[in-house]
């Protein structure tokens, strides 16, 4: 006998995306990985990987925002965790140091299916921000489990 287990629902405005795709990632001599999406009704947190290769500190402008791609509505970052707000540093002991990271900015409306994540946009020579352009937010799959007997 084959039973049938319903996934569990989510609601519409509650989804998580782990591993987004990235269409271009901050310019620097860096491994940067966005771990997972998190859209909840009241905000949207973004959970941080960040290999700092050859710089010796971070940190994460408190005018950072998040737009759906195409928008120029923009999210604000509400809050940081793991990562001090300018004009505080985080510094590393070592070259290839990995630091967590999280963000929370306001929540998305619902349908968004790709974002920017913008720390500030500037094309000054010299000055790198973590901007990410074209982070996929496909919804995880929802389907049914089938268990046999």
């Amino acid at each position: 006998m084959t039973k049938v287990i319903e996934m569990p629902k989510i609601k519409e405005l509650e989804k998580v995306v782990y591993n987004p795709k990235i269409k271009k990632l901050p310019s620097h001599d860096t491994d940067f990985k966005i771990m997972r999406i998190e859209i909840e009704e009241n905000y949207t947190r973004i959970d941080f990987i960040y290999c700092n290769g050859r710089f010796a500190w971070v940190q994460i402008d408190p005018k950072s925002f998040i737009r759906p791609v195409g928008s120029q509505n923009k999210y604000p970052l509400m809050k940081a965790q793991g990562i001090p707000l300018t004009p505080k540093k985080h510094f590393f002991n070592n070259v290839n140091e990995t630091l967590y990271y999280t963000l929370y900015f306001a929540a998305l409306p619902k349908g968004v299916t790709e974002i920017d994540i913008i720390e500030k946009e500037s094309n000054t020579p010299g000055h790198n921000y973590f901007n990410f352009y074209g982070v996929s937010m496909e919804r995880i799959s929802k389907g049914r489990i089938e268990v046999g007997n």
